[in-house]
């Protein structure tokens, strides 16, 4: 991906894009998760999908409630809100 010195240039897609790669997903990796980016549509909401022991973790709602829209809803004011799309199925890779 493009270094931080590029980020001034980037659309607003790219900038999430960045930020969740270099603020949030450090964070979850320490658990073995991660977030990926889906999309934003019209109404300006962003679309996110949890991925490793994240998906499943019965702490997800909460890290995306508490953790991860608070700050993108900060960082980035256009937003509306945030959406998880994932299919939660717990299982051994699930952290909690």
């Amino acid at each position: 991906m493009c270094s931080k010195k590029d980020y001034k240039n980037f659309n607003l897609e790219e900038k999430i894009k960045f930020w969740i790669n270099n603020e949030i997903n450090p964070n979850l990796s320490i658990h073995g998760g991660s977030i990926t980016f889906i999309k934003i549509d019209k109404k300006k909401y962003v679309f996110l999908k949890f991925l490793g022991s994240c998906n499943g973790c019965s702490m997800s709602n909460l890290t995306l409630k508490n953790f991860i829209s608070k700050q993108l809803l900060k960082k980035f004011t256009d937003i509306k809100g945030v959406k998880d799309i994932t299919e939660h199925i717990r299982g051994k890779h699930s952290y909690y």
